[in-house]
This record gives structure tokens, sequence and C-alpha cells, in this order.
């Protein structure tokens, strides 16, 4: 079967498309003008404008009847000005493709944000939890949820909305926390965390996450799923299991005297629903994805 991938050169778009293909699905990658395709598992790639309506109804075509979409513009930080214009366009995008989609009979994978939920908070988040996302880009990841639900609703295609955590692992272009205490650790230098290092972040491999995907084409069940380990830790937590995990490394772990402007952020989230519903279910533990992370980037 034949399954259109957007946004198939990012981390997770590259990692997508690799697990179509060994499940023996025909993956048709969709990627913005001008982006290098080299090294993306798929039979066809289209450059399409997604922010033209006029484009994307002429790329995606009905011989597919399965899309993942993963394209969006990344924030590079929580505070950037330009976050509100960063969000509309990917509304746009986001409309533009459900509008198509919806129309030809064609289901969607979307993929959402744990974010949605907003960092605070004791309780652990289910499906149906209260979401009060805080960023511009979290909250046009909730409108793009209510959006694809709204253009499904009368429709025989599926619209599953998974909500990502914090997904790692080889290939993540931008740096996070667990490649720089990773980069650090190899080297033998002090990993320096900020705050008092109790922010917590759910990691869920990159491993994992492509499965989810691949899992949600196979099952057409429309819903929303947290895609997360379940297992969140502190900063601190990740510093030591990162060292723990590295064979020899000498570094410390030390504060940095920086506070940390997401100090209170917590990373609860209940995957019951996809392990019931989807049948999935996080295979790679933390300590399994920083070493085979940590022997990437020795390479």
């Amino acid at each position: 079967m034949k399954v259109f991938v957007t946004g198939a050169t990012g981390f997770i778009g590259r990692h997508v498309c690799k697990k179509l293909v060994e499940r023996g699905f025909d993956p048709i990658a969709i990627t913005e003008p001008g982006i290098d395709t080299a090294g993306i598992s798929c039979s066809e790639s289209l450059s399409v404008d997604l922010c033209k309506i006029d484009e994307v109804q002429k790329a995606i075509r009905p011989e597919a009847d399965m899309l993942i979409h993963l394209a969006a513009i990344i924030p590079k930080e929580l505070n950037d000005p330009r976050n509100d214009e960063i969000a509309k366009i990917n509304l746009q995008i986001d409309k533009n493709v459900f509008s198509v989609c919806s129309k030809a009979g064609i289901g969607v994978v979307f993929a959402s944000s744990a974010s949605v939920y907003g960092w605070e908070g004791t309780e652990i988040k289910t499906e149906d939890s209260k979401a009060t996302p805080t960023d511009f880009y979290a909250k046009a990841k909730l409108q793009s949820e209510s959006l694809g639900k709204k253009y499904f609703a009368t429709k025989n295609a599926p619209f599953t909305s998974l909500r990502i955590a914090a997904p790692y692992g080889c290939g993540q272009r931008f740096k996070t926390v667990m490649h720089i205490f990773i980069e650090r650790a190899i080297k033998d230098q002090p990993l320096l965390y900020y705050g008092t290092g109790s922010r917590q972040q759910d990691f869920v491999n990159i491993g994992d996450v492509a499965e989810a995907f691949v899992i949600a084409v196979e099952k057409r069940k429309s819903g929303t799923f947290n895609i997360a380990s379940g297992k969140p830790v502190t900063m601190k937590q990740l510093a030591e299991t990162i060292i723990k995990c590295i064979p020899g490394s000498r570094s410390v772990i030390k504060a940095a005297s920086i506070e940390d402007p997401q100090e209170k952020f917590t990373a609860l989230f209940n995957i019951d629903k996809a392990k019931k519903e989807l049948g999935w279910t996080p295979k790679v533990t933390l300590e399994k994805g920083i070493a085979d992370l940590a022997d990437k980037l020795k390479s």
C-alpha cells in the first residue's frame, strides 16, 4: 500500500519511511522545495509547498489511502518572537493537508505533541485530561487536532493524532539536552544542569515513535494517543543514567548555577490507551537508547 509522508526528510520522517518499507508499505515522500531527499527510503519524492492549497491538491493523489503528516516548522526557542508567525504557518499547512485528504478519502496520522497539556502540574495526563498549552507551537497543535477531527467527522477515512513526548535517537539535527550530555560524557566533561535539576522530560526513542506511526497506519483507528515512554526523568537523573551507560566516563554532575526557566516542567503521560487500542508499547529502554546513541556519536 502506498502511504504519503509529509516532512519525510525530517528526523522522525526518515525513520518513519524506513519503518514503512520494512513493513511492506510503499512510502511517497512529500518534501519542501529545494530539500535534498538523498537517503530517504521511498519509491517517489514530491516537492510541494504545503502552504499552497493548489500544490497540495495536485500532489496528494487518491492512489494512496493513508498519509502521515509530520511536516511542521519547529521553533528553536519557546520565547522566539517569531513563534506566533510560525504557528500560523503550521496551521495553514495542516488545514490544507486535512482539507485535501478528507475530500479524497485519504486517512491521516497527524504528528501532534504532548506539549498540548502544558508543562506544569503533578497529575498524570491521559488523552482526556484538560489541554492547557502555554506556547504558540503547542496551541497550534491543539487547534490542528480539533481541525482534523472536524474535517474527518463525516468521512470513512480515519484521523489519528499522536501526541509525541520528547523523541531522541540517531539522526536528530538539533542538539537536545540528551545529545549535549552524551557528548560531554564521552569527552569526560562535567554534565551541567540548570536550576535544581528537577525539570522532567519523557524521552521516547525514535524507533518506538516510528513504530507508533506505522501501527496507526495499519490499524486505521481514529483517535488521540499519547506516545511516550511513560517513565519521565529529571535532568539530574538523565545525567546519572548517561554516565552509567558510557563505560569509562569520568564525567561528574554539577549545578550550572543558572536558573532553569523550565524548572517546574513535568512530563507525566499515561500511555495505556495506545497500548490497548493500537497495540503499541515502547520497547527501547532509556539505557539502551542512550548506549546506542553514544556509540553513534563516538563513530
